[in-house]
Formats: structure tokens, sequence, C-alpha cells
């Protein structure tokens, strides 16, 4: 090949590695479009759906603050950057006990790490991240009697569309987690599996993988009414004891 053709592959290797590729099903990929690629988008519409349709009046709505470590576990990801930071602001409403849907946004970004190893790759620098997902959460441990939607165990499916760059692209959102009511916050840990969807027309194909450690606090969440107090009961005194009562009689007469 010549030496035009050579830098030619060389500027596109470089501008695919400027920023971190977290895809979107795209109208330029030949061929039918994967059920796959096309999940995040069903899973979007038929939550907005539910959402507006069946949740109850009386529910209410729930916020969520959830500051955390963000990973990449898988490659080239993993080779390109280090750990970052993520956080994500989120609301839901509960249309059973155990069942809330809701919506997410987030950002984050990733340390530089080490540089390509092939010579062909620029040092992409720093990754960012920017999502919007809709979300379907569990908690299959709840009573029906408990009006607090932010306690206990919680498993959590959501999808929808990530930003870095300009590229727009599918992402997959999955998590687990456990709340504890302390005083008017509920807060527990949130582990989630981030999976960010790449077309096949790019120049690396491979999906992203991203792993999320953090803290979850719940505000707005309802609270169980303190037990009632019962009132004491009044007690009947016992008669008085004629003997005594003949006794202090004659020793007041006598004195």
């Amino acid at each position: 090949p010549s030496k035009k053709w050579r830098r030619s592959l060389g500027a596109r290797r470089r501008r695919a590695t400027r920023k971190l590729r977290l895809p979107w099903p795209s109208s330029t990929i030949p061929g039918p479009v994967p059920f796959m690629k096309r999940a995040p988008l069903l899973l979007v519409a038929s939550l907005l759906v539910g959402l507006s349709s069946t949740a109850h009046a009386d529910e209410p709505w729930t916020l969520q603050l959830e500051p955390a470590v963000m990973l990449p576990v898988s490659s080239p990801q993993f080779d390109w950057f280090g750990p970052g930071l993520t956080g994500a602001v989120a609301v839901h409403r509960a249309v059973h006990p155990a069942v809330l849907l809701g919506g997410r946004l987030r950002g984050g970004f990733l340390f530089d790490g080490p540089a390509p190893a092939d010579d062909g790759y620029a040092d992409p620098g720093v990754a960012s991240l920017a999502a919007l997902t809709f979300s379907l959460r569990l908690r299959p441990l709840t009573r029906t009697e408990d009006p607090r939607r932010g306690t206990g165990l919680w498993l959590e499916a959501g999808g929808g569309a990530s930003l870095t760059g300009s590229d727009v692209r599918a992402i997959l959102d999955v998590g687990v987690g456990w709340g504890f009511e302390v005083g008017a916050v509920d807060i527990g840990p949130a582990l989630r599996y981030l999976h960010v969807i790449q077309p096949n027309d790019q120049l690396e194909p491979r999906d992203a993988s991203l792993l999320t450690l953090g803290l979850e606090l719940t505000f707005l969440d309802a609270r169980r009414a303190p037990p009632e107090e019962e009132e004491p009961e009044e007690r009947e005194l016992p008669p008085p004891d004629a003997d005594r009562v003949r006794d202090e009689r004659a020793a007041h007469s006598s004195g």
C-alpha cells in the first residue's frame, strides 16, 4: 500500500480514539437493525406510557441522588481509560408497592489511562459520558402495608440514550441496591452495570461496558405512622377499711 493510503488509515484511527464511543443505532448501518439495538427505544416508549396511565394518584414522587465511582470493564476502554466518577439524579413513582417506574439523568467521566500500544491510535485522553434512561424498579421484599418506597432490596433495569462528544448511542442500565431509613432520607449502596451498544460500521465496533459503585440517597419518601399512644386506664380506689376508719374516729374523739 502507498504512503498516502497508510496516512489516511492512521488519521481515521486517531479520530476514532478522540472520544469514548458510546453508540446509538444508525440508519446508515446496512441491512435490518437487530432487535437488541431497538430494545432501549421500545423500553423507553413502554415505560412512558405506563408511567402516565397506571400510577396511583396518592403515590408520591421520590427523588434519588447517586454519586458513584465508575470503572471500564471492557476492552479497549479498560486499556485506554482509568477509573472515573459519575453522578445521577432520578425520579420514581410507584404503580404498586413492589413496582416503580422512573427516569434518570447521568453524567460522568473516565480519567486518562495508558497510551494505546498501537502507534496508529492517538491517546484519547479523558472520556466523558452523559445519559438519559428510563427504568423499571422491583422491590421483591416489600410489604403492602409499608408506605415506604426507598427502603429494602431493589432490582432495576432500564435503557435510553447516551451522549459523548457529538455521538448519540443506545445504553442499557442494570442495577441492584438496598435502602435503609435514616431519618427523613433513605440511604444505601447501589451497584450498576452500564452497557453501551456500538454500531458495526465503526472503526472500533466493540461495545463498551462500565461498572458503577455508589451511594443512593432517596428524598421525599413516605414514612410509617407513629404508633398511637394508649391512654392510661382509670383505676377505681378500693373502698376504705371500716375498722380503720372507726379506730381513726375513736382516736380523734379521745383526743
